[in-house]
């Protein structure tokens, strides 16, 4: 029987924050004790130098670990969290809704004099053909050939192209 040690079946996953927090002040505490006690140049203590730059190397040592296993805790608390999922779900839907489909059987018609081009969806830029044919209204939204905004225009007195039913601009 082989016996495996691991933090992580020793420790739940808010305990190894708080693992890695008290690894993380209590090597900052060692940090700025060694880091005091290397400035100092009096005869006292000039024999603890060596033993002070040791200590300083392990609280530098332990500071990193500390925040090693804080990060790796928050990671797995994100990773796993609903919210987490829920944010990927909905990155997963706006993907799905913004991939560009291919109608079959096109029908772009003007909402006015009924003439319309019907696309069989077999090409690929057909549905973008048919559709620069004809103008939107930006007021009401309706969808209109150049013949009938072309005409309004003109019985408004102007040169661009408007909606015959609100006079919005069509584009």
């Amino acid at each position: 029987m082989t016996f495996s040690l691991s933090i992580s079946r020793i420790f739940r996953g808010t305990e190894i924050g708080k693992l890695g927090k008290a690894l993380f002040v209590s090597g900052a505490g060692l940090l700025s004790f060694s880091s005091v006690c290397l400035m100092r140049s009096a005869d006292p203590f000039v024999e603890f130098q060596k033993s002070a730059l040791i200590l300083f190397g392990l609280a530098a040592v332990i500071v990193l670990t500390g925040e090693s296993i804080r990060a790796v805790a928050r990671y797995r608390e994100q990773r796993f969290s609903p919210r987490f999922m829920d944010y990927l779900q909905q990155i997963h839907q706006t993907a799905v809704a913004s991939v560009p489909r291919m109608n079959k059987g096109l029908d772009v018609r003007c909402a006015f004099c009924g003439k319309g081009v019907v696309g069989t969806g077999v090409r690929r830029n057909e549905s973008a053909d048919a559709k620069s044919q004809f103008g939107c209204c930006l007021n009401c939204g309706k969808t209109v050939c150049p013949r009938c905004s072309y005409l309004k225009g003109m019985e408004m007195g102007r040169k661009s192209l408007r909606c015959p039913a609100c006079g919005g601009p069509v584009y």
